[in-house]
């Protein structure tokens, strides 16, 4: 089940536009080659979802390339490692600068996305975090920085509504990770107040921090509340842990993550202790659509760990495709003295972003440059995340 009802996604519709484009508008671009920068974790605790990104985006420009480029030009990411660290990624930034690439994707972490994103509004660079989904973000960063990420609220609203309803959730105790941001906006802020609007009473609110990996603790006091459900911020990795020690101690209530569990890594990990557990996605692998079928077959060849790729994977693949869309369609020159312009040319793009089709299903941005995505309600069965209903 997926909540944003949009019709049959008819994957052809962007290659239409494009060819009905006039000719000018898909004029040879200028230069050797259109340079697009990347702020990537590829080491630290969110290397697993930069690693994916990374391959997501190699994809991405091995197929744009073998079919001509981008306005005839071969794309090339820069990809510098943030290791999830505000410095580092402040000098990665200036680093793209000095490359003069027309847009930036990233950073990956809101706690990182807001260390850069001054930079991308005072140097007029066009950023787009394909991650980020933290509320207010993107308004503070005005008219910038993009997320083709729906917020915490927007991706957790539905399904927090379907859990509380077909489990007759009535009391829950909520474990989230206090030193991950993404972790610790759903836990502590967003998550709470979804489910106070549906009358959840919460217990208790216990926390860790990522590296943890004993949760006996924690469960044991979970246990003594009598709670009906139990719910979980966090990445993972650590959420794995806590389903682990929750059923090892024969707690046998529903269970609800966040975004970041429905990495496949959370069910290796878990292993038949993931069954039954719930979270929300805005990518589906297991999705028969051609495309996607196409894409996670590419992305499972390439991934030396064999898992199908994640939402922030997927979005880095779309994100792709839309600038170059975006490119070919509004005039930009790829020329150095016309790099400002360019930038403005992309800018305007993302705006008026409404009803791409792509892996992610059909993608639109609102004026405060945040996504509307359609969105997925998964749960594990037998070792794979399948849609609910």
């Amino acid at each position: 089940m997926h909540t944003r009802k949009q019709g049959h996604l008819f994957w052809g519709v962007v290659a239409l536009v494009v060819l009905a484009m006039p000719s000018a508008a898909r004029a040879e671009l200028a230069g050797q080659e259109v340079k697009i920068g990347a702020l990537v974790p590829l080491t630290g605790v969110l290397s697993y979802f930069g690693q994916q990104q990374r391959i997501a985006l190699e994809i991405a420009t091995e197929e744009i390339n073998a079919a001509g480029g981008i306005g005839g030009k071969p794309v090339r990411f820069i990809i510098f490692d943030t290791e999830r660290k505000e410095s580092t990624a402040i000098q990665a930034m200036r680093r793209l600068l000095s490359e003069q690439v027309l847009a930036v994707f990233g950073p990956l972490s809101c706690r990182v996305v807001e260390a850069v994103f001054p930079i991308s509004m005072r140097e007029h660079v066009p950023t787009i975090s394909n991650s980020c989904g933290a509320p207010g973000i993107y308004p503070k960063f005005r008219p910038w920085t993009f997320g083709n990420v729906s917020t915490m609220v927007a991706a957790n609203r539905d399904i927090i509504a379907l859990w509380v309803k077909t489990h007759n959730i009535k009391r829950i105790a909520v474990i989230y990770d206090k030193a991950d941001d993404i972790s610790r906006g759903y836990g502590a802020v967003v998550g709470p107040k979804l489910f106070e609007a549906h009358g959840v009473e919460i217990l208790d609110r216990l926390t860790f921090v990522t590296s943890d990996i004993d949760f006996s603790a924690q469960i044991t006091r979970v246990k003594s509340l009598g709670v009906d459900g139990l719910v979980i911020g966090a990445l993972a990795v650590p959420a794995a842990h806590v389903v682990r020690e929750a059923r090892k101690q024969g707690l046998a209530i529903p269970i609800l993550g966040n975004r970041p569990v429905t990495g496949y890594n959370f069910i290796q990990l878990a292993g038949r202790d993931a069954e039954g557990v719930w979270a929300p996605a805005e990518f589906w692998p297991e999705n028969p659509e051609p495309r996607v079928r196409a894409f996670t077959e590419k992305f499972l060849q390439r991934n030396p760990l064999k898992n199908p790729p994640h939402q922030v994977t997927a979005a880095s693949y779309d994100s792709t495709y839309i600038t170059k869309m975006i490119i070919e369609q509004n005039g930009v020159t790829n020329k150095p003295e016309e790099l400002a312009r360019d930038r403005e040319k992309i800018r305007q793009g993302w705006a008026a972003l409404k009803d791409y089709r792509g892996v992610m299903g059909i993608t639109s941005l609102t004026e405060t440059g945040e996504a509307l995505k359609e969105h997925y309600m998964l749960s594990v069965k037998d070792g794979k995340w399948v849609l609910v209903r």
